[in-house]
């Protein structure tokens, strides 16, 4: 079960490496940070995000699916402002979908074409992307957990 502190701990590890130059690292922790920030807060919600499939249970990464039912639930929080959980809902999604999709790269780089993780992200492609995600996923990951102690009150 995914904790919130756990996805600080990303973002620090992300930072880290961007610091560090390790690109394509950054950019895998900050995919992390997001999506372990999510299911802190659908945990904290009771949603649901684990598939089941011919009675395997599946664990996806990109949880943005479950959104619009963590939205309704929240709706029972007063202290919860939902305009700006809903907007931060929408970042989330968009940057969980696609630092989700570039994630296999930036683990193990482009097999076929035998160039690793450091070959394929590590590079300005990579650099800018892990320079453009960090900070919003930074910002994400601070108000997803704002949200989650508003739940937990």
């Amino acid at each position: 079960m995914p904790d919130i502190e756990d996805a600080f701990e990303r973002v620090r590890a992300a930072e880290s490496n961007l610091n560090s130059h390790n690109y394509a690292i950054a950019i895998q922790n900050a995919q992390e940070a997001i999506e372990l920030a999510l299911k802190s807060l659908l945990d904290e919600l009771k949603v649901d995000y684990v598939e089941k499939a011919k009675g395997k249970k599946i664990y996806r990464h990109d949880v943005s699916d479950y959104l619009s039912e963590a939205f309704r639930k929240l709706e029972a929080f007063p202290n919860v402002d939902l305009e700006f959980m809903r907007r931060a809902f929408a970042d989330a999604s968009v940057a969980l979908k696609m630092l989700t999709s570039i994630k296999e790269f930036a683990m193990y780089g482009i097999r076929g074409l035998k160039l690793g993780s450091g070959d394929v992200l590590g590079r300005t492609f990579g650099i800018e992307i892990a320079k453009i995600f960090l900070p919003q996923v930074r910002a994400l990951t601070h108000w997803i957990g704002t949200c989650v102690s508003q739940v937990k009150r």
